[in-house]
């Protein structure tokens, strides 16, 4: 049986100088740490899928912008706990996540309405493992 992987595409906003590929880096680092994440790659400044506005504000100065994320989809909710916590040491930043073209900002402010928000993106983007029903077994034979 294939396990079936989401992808999470992170930014930082709002994108800083040089040092965005240490702090990027150190990121990268705290996610592969974990469980079931099979992939932390970094977005290049000259991604085709990066906004335009990034590389403008980031004066294409930077090499990366961000990271892509390749991971079980279960384990989305583990990498989220790990971004919550890195905001909060970032203060003034956001950490932009963006999973089948839906948008979640988490930042070190997470007021209730945040918090509601975050669990609505989690649970439209969570999937639990498939276990065998009763009736199948695991070979599915």
């Amino acid at each position: 049986m294939k396990r079936e992987m989401a992808t999470a595409r992170l930014t930082l906003d709002p994108p800083g100088s040089n040092g965005d590929e240490i702090i990027i880096a150190a990121l990268r680092q705290d996610l592969l740490s974990l469980p079931d994440v099979k992939r932390v790659d970094p977005i290049p400044v000259e991604d085709p899928e990066t906004d335009g506005v990034l590389n403008k504000k980031s004066g294409a100065a930077i090499g990366i912008v961000g990271i892509t994320v390749t991971l079980a989809p279960f384990a989305l909710r583990k990498a989220v706990s790990v971004l919550q916590i890195w905001a909060e040491r970032q203060k003034a930043r956001t950490i932009i996540m963006e999973v089948e073209g839906e948008r979640l900002e988490i930042n070190a402010s997470s007021n209730r309405e945040q918090r509601q928000a975050m669990e609505l993106f989690l649970q439209r983007h969570t999937r639990t493992p498939e276990l065998p029903s009763r009736n199948e077994s695991p070979t599915g034979d």
